[in-house]
């Protein structure tokens, strides 16, 4: 265990310089995006620790609302120690304080990026919002080839949003081969006024009441390169919704991403 001690402190000082650095956008969302890549997992038998380490490139919306595509960068930094705690570019900071083997839930910390108003000509008449750290609750149920999942987040930061969003989703995942597996899912996302205010508001112009903020369908296909590497790739679409589409820096009222990730399961 003792000569995982410096390859997890390199991971930990790279998981905190990602977590602080400046974005550019709202996007990229994390999260989301290398879903794929947190698909599956390798069974480390006896080892405390678990690592999934990779990066890629994904190609999508500047901002949530955008209709101008950029190529974004996506770390993956994913640290689990005995099946409890977890810290990750992709989760945030957490507790799997329910871990039975179907069910996980607890709390985590996360980070909301920024979005400057420079970053768009879209954007001249918002102010910027900082990013924000969001105390939540996350739970996931596993039934047989599906996935049920939900979680709630706040706010930490006025200055970014102190606000509520909640998601929920559903997902089928299985086998097309020995080497590759396939998962479809759905999800769709509420927020109350305060994080819409935030996030999609005009101070001149317009403010937002709270709802539903999208509706999204994603679909990732993870191909096994040898027992610990793999390769996968990823699209969603997201269909935004009423209080949203009505702001007037919302351009498209659908958003669409691609994207890939190589890791290494260790």
């Amino acid at each position: 265990m003792y000569r995982c001690v410096p390859l997890f402190a390199t991971i930990v000082i790279l998981t905190s310089v990602l977590a602080t650095t400046p974005a550019r956008a709202a996007n990229p969302d994390l999260e989301a995006w290398t879903s794929g890549a947190m698909a599956t997992r390798v069974d480390r038998g006896s080892s405390e620790f678990r690592f999934n380490v990779g990066g890629g490139l994904g190609f999508g919306t500047d901002y949530h609302g955008s209709d101008n595509y950029d190529i974004h960068f996506l770390p993956l930094v994913d640290i689990e120690w005995r099946g409890a705690y977890f810290l990750s570019t992709q989760r945030g900071l957490g507790l799997n304080l329910i871990r039975r083997r179907q069910t996980k839930a607890g709390p985590r910390i996360t980070r909301a990026a920024g979005r400057k108003k420079s970053l768009n000509t879209d954007l001249p008449d918002t102010i910027d919002l900082d990013p924000s750290y969001e105390l939540g609750l996350f739970a996931e149920h596993f039934s047989g080839a599906w996935r049920f999942d939900a979680d709630i987040k706040y706010g930490l930061n006025s200055a970014g949003h102190h606000g509520v969003i909640a998601s929920a989703g559903v997902a089928l995942g299985g086998r097309l081969s020995e080497l590759s597996s396939l998962i479809i899912g759905g999800r769709i996302h509420y927020a109350n006024a305060d994080y819409m205010v935030a996030n999609y508001g005009v101070p001149s112009s317009y403010t937002p009441t709270g709802g539903l903020r999208d509706i999204a369908a994603y679909a990732s296909l993870v191909y096994s390169v040898t027992d610990q590497i793999y390769l996968s790739i990823d699209g969603r679409g997201e269909m935004l919704m009423e209080q949203v589409t009505l702001s007037p820096i919302v351009k498209a009222d659908a958003q669409y991403f691609v994207g890939t990730v190589l890791g290494i399961h260790f």
